[in-house]
């Protein structure tokens, strides 16, 4: 997947200790790929289509 866009996120200090010990307890994942991985889920688990991303998508451009 081409990633394109930088998306800044804030945290507070027990917010980013969660995913940095999330991103440990799932291998040692980067925080970055944690959070694209807890996206995927949530997508997944809302059984969002792809045609529904794909037009998310092309509304924010």
């Amino acid at each position: 997947m081409k990633r394109s866009r930088r998306f800044g996120l804030v945290l507070s200090p027990k917010e980013k200790n969660a995913v940095a010990l999330l991103a440990k307890s799932r291998g040692g994942l980067s925080q970055s790929a944690l959070i694209r991985c807890l996206i995927h889920e949530a997508i997944q688990s809302a059984n969002f289509s792809t045609d529904k991303l794909t037009q998310i998508n092309s509304k924010n451009e």
